[in-house]
């Protein structure tokens, strides 16, 4: 990651409060969350989010997700895109996953994206992206990735997935 802390710019044009918006190459996960509620996801629910998640994994002999400050700061922005549309979607006006990353400093080598609507708490959002069978099980339950971030703004919830370019620690 950059030495220039950055805030996340799709936020910043929407003219979202600048003291709501954390620097995204910050040393710890959470500095891309800006507060619980209505524009973000807290500290509690995102270690509760990626608890769970690694939770899956480790049952089915998987490694852990490390939660990375790019991917919580772009997870973010996108939820608070789509609750401002209305609309669950992976499009994005401010540009692709891969763009939307690239704008962090993420040298990734490979990258998923899940997103949900009509979900207001973790245990809800656990039991969509888990549920037997589905697509979004499939990503979190493949090896490849290695890290990740989630963004939640009203009922719309983004979690990302990476992998380093190397495949190893960023």
């Amino acid at each position: 990651m950059g030495t220039n802390a950055t805030v996340v710019p799709f936020l910043q044009s929407l003219g979202v409060p600048q003291d709501i918006v954390a620097p995204a190459n910050s040393s710890t996960p959470y500095a891309a969350i800006g507060y619980s509620g209505i524009l973000g996801l807290s500290k509690d629910d995102l270690n509760d989010l990626a608890d769970k998640l690694n939770a899956h994994r480790n049952s089915s002999g998987l490694h852990p997700l490390a939660l990375h400050p790019a991917l919580v700061a772009t997870s973010q922005a996108h939820s608070y895109s789509m609750n401002r549309a209305g609309n669950m979607t992976s499009y994005d006006p401010s540009g692709s996953l891969a763009q939307r990353v690239d704008r962090h400093g993420f040298d990734y080598g490979a990258l998923g994206e899940m997103v949900l609507a009509g979900t207001h708490g973790v245990t809800e959002a656990i039991s969509q992206l888990c549920a037997p069978g589905s697509s979004t099980l499939s990503g979190i339950l493949s090896p490849e990735y290695a890290y990740m971030g989630a963004g939640r703004s009203g009922q719309f919830w983004t979690v990302q997935l990476a992998r380093g370019r190397d495949g190893g620690p960023l």
